[in-house]
């Protein structure tokens, strides 16, 4: 059913009295009949309205026929889906409901139905030794509940099923409720909702009841007639007699009767009051959480969420020493994000975040960032293939231009009327108008400098070195510039790039992109990333990596099956390890050894058998024969008694020597079941570790799409970025093994920040600075609106945009801001529940971070910071104005231009093939022999000489060209050095 604004479509009559020569208009969709055209096309433009709702999916903005098209495939698809068996019971127990909300109705018909079954279903059955079947149920039994006489429960009502096995023809089985279950895409409150929309309808009227739609009802033989107190006149009436009796006078006594108690006005009304609050007090619940954010109530004791950080000002009007702006923040984060999740296709190592601000912020003409290099070359060549196909679509260079041009040049000026003489006017005030130039000022040369090569040849020809990626940035630029939607941001960095009072050549390009300000550069690479990203070759990418994907789920389930075998194994080999407890075998330690000493035959040690043979027993021996008869009768008897207690005592020592063998047996299997024990707990943790390491790939593979951990009450956005697409300690092995990286060049730690991101516009009109009306409406529930709530609760540092960023870089601030987050509202429980399941991983690489900013000083570290004062303290991410570069020091102040790709598809695994880490100092970058001799330090005592550089932001082209000429001055001082200190070593082995 289409509705027009939330309600049902009143549709034309049909006419009356029509002949065979009447001409009619029938509308599409609603079979309406028109005898006039113009009723026709009114009709029609009212259905071309975009005010039309799906009644089935809730979707709005639609015309009419859009919306009844959506309707027609949603019940088709609803029809395809919903189990029949279901469709007749539902619509009993929905139909005259009167649930309000459409959400409470699903909820309540999905709590009702979501374990119960009815015949004709198909279903999954878990039989009681653990094995699941497919079955569809024949028949079913209710039993009901039974209470005892005190009232309590003593039966719950429970329902049986008489099930037939779907893969055999005759067997059946009598199964519970509990061992029942539906397919999981069959009955969800996605697939209620829709069928209820589909099946439902009620009048226009507030309390009006759900009824099902009349041919539904006829079919499934449903109840039609509405009852009577449902009805909207029963409703009319009964709010009328309620109102007629909180208006009615008092109650007066009868003449000569007994005076009856007399009630004023007041004193029902307050009855009636006082009876209602009861009554709510009675119905009124506790709240089920979690609720709306918002609509809980600010905390009593004050507590604030912990204070932000910042790497730009949150108020432009305070400049930053960097020059760095907030509006930059979110393109940078953008960008690192990028070409860290993307680095195969850049083919680009990974780099932290911290390396890459320092590389944005470094500008010296005689340093030369690899970091920086790489990024711009690998983004550029993405664009481009070795063929020269673009694959990427750009603005394009039409003839239009041109031919506008020469129009301009060739069409005849137009003349310029003068302002005519009135009588009046007197000739002094008439003023002659100035010719207007309609040339547009000539604001940079890009072209110029584009004029002999073009930048797709350039790219094509991977002319990247010594300035050629900077001259294919004018260029690309230049081609986005014609955008209309580009031309305000690429402007004013082709005004500085191609500036129209230098050359327009390569180096011109280069030495002015060392003096590009931080802010330019950021949204100049923003640019290049944002249109890589449009490129063939990143959606061919996510496509194999969506494959990959899929290949490593169907192995980690492999591996979770295998695993759960293992785990039944290891609960066999733990019954068996019960039922062969050795403490019920095992002997004493006296016993052990009793078994173990040797024992004659007669039973006797061998100490008794010698006396014996050496002593009284050989005596008796030779006097048998002179002794009497008597007394050999009674030594006989003597002899038999001792020879029956040997026989019994080797038949208990033999028993025992049966009992330790047994036992002995038994302890080997125990010790046999202990270490199969271990074996398949070995090989349960090794499948753990397996499916752990999927997780690991699946994460870092899953670049579609960056995902925040959540929002809280006031609607800011919190990033994590090493949940998605990156490996969370930011390092990977080096692809060409014969790169030597340096242990201290991977930090170890790609952000190791929490990000915060101020709300969206729409959230912030909708729920923040609420209308005058909700905004009193909400002041008066908690005392403030939600503006002030949340300058009270978050302080001095709140964000109020989306371009606004802050972070927490401290295990104390992510644990006080789980403790701040409540989650009783719903946004913030599920942030609360993502911050506590990361929690591990992010205060790990928090101290990583930490300990990276204020790593331990040595004296020599701390004795150049005493004479280096200006540098201030040693973080990363601080904001250095004036840096003072020393020839040992260079690369540990900054850690950026240590930093080397080993990814890109070349001998050196670079991009720039001939660019080198050149400086005065003595760098472990990768150097040609004359920097590497150059950059050689003299053999000196002391410190080197500290060459102030200004950063680009700050310094203009002059203050570089200082800069440079120092530099150059001090390495001539350090060649002289070494030629001197060469000379006298040759000197000496000549006088050997």
């Amino acid at each position: 059913m289409v509705l027009y604004k939330r309600k049902p479509i009143s549709y034309a009559a049909p006419p009356g009295k029509l002949d065979d020569n009447t001409q009619i208009w029938a509308m599409r969709g609603s079979d309406e009949i028109f005898t006039s055209y113009e009723a026709y096309l009114e009709r029609y433009d009212f259905y071309s309205q975009r005010h039309f709702t799906d009644a089935v999916n809730g979707k709005t903005g639609m015309t009419f026929f859009e919306a009844l098209e959506s309707e027609n495939t949603s019940q088709g698809d609803i029809e395809r889906i919903f189990p029949d068996a279901l469709r007749a019971p539902i619509l009993r127990k929905v139909q005259f409901s009167e649930i309000a909300r459409m959400d409470d109705l699903v909820n309540f018909v999905y709590e009702e139905f979501r374990s119960d079954f009815f015949p004709g279903e198909e279903l999954g059955a878990t039989l009681d030794d653990g094995e699941q079947i497919e079955c569809v149920v024949r028949e079913k039994a209710n039993f009901p509940e039974l209470r005892n006489p005190d009232g309590s429960i003593q039966r719950p009502g429970f329902a049986r099923y008489f099930v037939a096995i779907k893969d055999s023809s005759d067997e059946q089985a009598l199964l519970d409720g509990d061992h029942l279950k539906r397919a999981r895409n069959i009955f969800t409150k996605m697939n209620v909702r829709c069928y209820l929309k589909n099946c439902l309808w009620r009048e226009p009227w507030i309390g009006a009841p759900w009824l099902v739609k009349e041919p539904l009802a006829q079919h499934y033989r449903l109840p039609m007639t509405i009852p009577y107190h449902l009805t909207q006149e029963a409703k009319v009436a009964q709010v009328r007699a309620q109102q007629a009796q909180k208006d009615s006078p008092a109650i007066k006594g009868k003449k000569g009767g007994r005076a009856s108690k007399a009630f004023s006005v007041d004193q029902l009304i307050q009855q009636e009051v006082d009876q209602q609050i009861k009554q709510e007090v009675a119905k009124q619940e506790p709240p089920k959480y979690p609720i709306e954010d918002l609509d809980l109530e600010p905390a009593v004791n004050g507590s604030k969420r912990p204070q932000l950080k910042f790497l730009a000002p949150l108020n432009d009007a305070d400049p930053s020493e960097s020059g760095l702006t907030m509006d930059s923040m979110g393109p940078l984060l953008e960008i690192w994000n990028a070409v860290n999740v993307h680095w195969d296709i850049f083919e680009v190592d990974a780099f932290n975040f911290d390396d890459f601000v320092d590389a944005m912020k470094l500008s010296t003409p005689n340093i030369t960032c690899e970091l920086f290099d790489e990024v711009h070359c690998g983004v550029l060549t993405s664009l481009v293939d070795k063929d020269g196909e673009v694959l990427v679509r750009l603005p394009e260079f039409g003839g239009e231009i041109e031919e506008d041009d020469e129009e301009e040049v060739s069409a005849p000026p137009t003349p310029i009327e003068l302002p005519s003489r009135s009588r009046r006017s007197r000739l002094s005030q008439v003023q002659t108008a100035e010719p207007v130039d309609d040339k547009p000022r000539k604001t940079h040369q890009a072209v110029e400098m584009l004029e002999e090569q073009g930048w797709v040849d350039r790219l094509k020809a991977r002319d990247l070195a010594d300035g050629g990626w900077q001259i294919i940035m004018v260029g690309l630029l230049y081609q986005m510039s014609l955008d209309p939607l580009f031309t305000a941001r690429c402007e004013p960095i082709l005004q500085h790039l191609a500036p129209v009072d230098l050359s327009a050549t390569q180096n011109t390009a280069r030495n002015q992109y060392l003096t590009l300000d931080i802010n330019l550069r950021i949204r100049a690479l923003h640019i290049l990333v944002m249109l890589s990203m449009t490129s063939q070759t990143i959606r061919r990418h996510l496509e194999d990596r969506s494959e990959e994907m899929t290949l490593i789920r169907k192995q980690k389930t492999e591996m979770q099956r295998l695993r759960k075998e293992l785990l039944k194994d290891l609960q066999r080999l733990e019954w068996d390890r019960a039922e062969s407890n050795p403490d019920a075998f095992l002997e004493d330690e006296d016993t052990k050894k009793e078994v173990d000493t040797p024992v004659m035959t007669n039973g006797h040690g061998a100490d008794e058998s010698l006396s014996t043979l050496n002593g009284v027993g050989s005596d008796e021996d030779e006097d048998d024969e002179d002794a009497p008869r008597p007394l050999r009768r009674s030594n006989n008897a003597r002899k038999r008694k001792r020879d029956e207690e040997n026989a019994k005592r080797e038949a208990e020592r033999l028993a025992r020597l049966s009992a330790q063998k047994e036992s002995n047996d038994k302890l080997k299997k125990y010790k046999k079941i202990l270490k199969d024990i271990e074996k398949m707990k070995d090989k349960i943790i090794d499948c753990e570790k397996s499916v752990e390491g999927f997780d690991d790939r699946l994460r870092e593979m899953n670049a579609t799409r960056m995902r925040s951990l959540g929002r809280d009450r006031f609607w800011n956005r919190y990033w994590w970025f090493e949940r998605v697409g990156l490996p969370i300690n930011g390092t990977r092995e080096p692809a060409k093994k014969k790169v030597k990286v340096e242990p201290d060049d991977n930090a170890g730690y790609a952000n190791g920040r929490l990000w915060i991101q101020g709300p969206v516009p729409m959230e912030r009109e909708g729920f923040i600075d609420m209308p005058q009306a909700d905004a009193k409406q909400y002041a008066s529930r908690h005392g403030m609106t939600v503006a002030e709530r949340k300058l009270a609760e978050e302080g001095a540092d709140s964000i109020s945009s989306a371009s606004q960023w802050g972070f927490y870089d401290t295990s104390d601030d992510l644990d006080t801001l789980i403790g701040w987050l409540d989650d009783r509202g719903r946004r913030e429980k599920d942030l609360r529940k993502e911050l506590v399941a990361w929690r591990e991983d992010i205060v790990t690489q928090m101290d990583v971070l930490q300990s990276h900013l204020h790593p331990e000083t040595d004296t020599a570290s701390a004795e150049h910071d005493e004479s280096a004062d200006e540098l201030g303290p040693r973080t990363r991410v601080s904001t250095r104005n004036k840096t003072y570069l020393d020839s040992e020091d260079v690369e540990k102040h900054w850690r950026c231009l240590r930093w080397r790709n080993t990814r890109a598809k070349t001998k050196t695994g670079r991009h720039c093939n001939g660019t080198a880490v050149t400086t005065t100092a003595a760098g472990r970058g990768r150097k040609g022999p004359a920097a590497a001799a150059a950059a050689k330090p003299a053999k000196r005592s002391g410190k080197g000489v500290a060459v102030p550089v200004a950063p680009a932001q700050r310094g203009g082209r002059g203050a570089a060209r200082d800069a440079a000429e120092k530099i150059k001055e001090v390495a001539g001082r350090e060649r002289r050095g070494e030629r001197e200190s060469s000379g006298t070593r040759r000197s000496l082995r000549s006088g050997r």
